[in-house]
């Protein structure tokens, strides 16, 4: 089972997304309470949906290369935040919504 985050299309429909397992998941949400990042603080509950309205996707930008930068020695936790880096700006660049989907 994974934790996907997907931009979501003008129709409500999951497209292009990232994945995190169980284990790189506790460690990024280790690192999200030490350094309090309040949005990625939503993909806290690994059973839970979660919505990133278009307006927040700077902010969560910012957020996630913070993280990046201190995740440098975890190679599973950089490829998620790298890949979810990316995935941000695309969403931002088209004007969509990102959404949070457990399995």
């Amino acid at each position: 089972m994974t934790l996907d985050v997907a931009i979501i299309d003008g129709f409500g429909r999951p497209g292009a997304s990232v994945q995190v397992q169980v284990g790189p998941h506790v460690r990024l949400m280790a690192l999200v309470d030490e350094l309090q990042l309040p949005l990625l603080q939503r993909l806290e509950d690994y059973y839970k949906d979660a919505d990133f309205a278009g307006s927040e996707l700077g902010r969560l930008l910012d957020e996630v290369r913070t993280a990046l930068e201190l995740a440098s020695g975890d190679a599973e936790l950089v490829e998620f935040l790298s890949g979810l880096q990316s995935l941000v700006g695309t969403a931002i660049e088209a004007g969509l919504d990102l959404a949070v989907i457990a399995d």
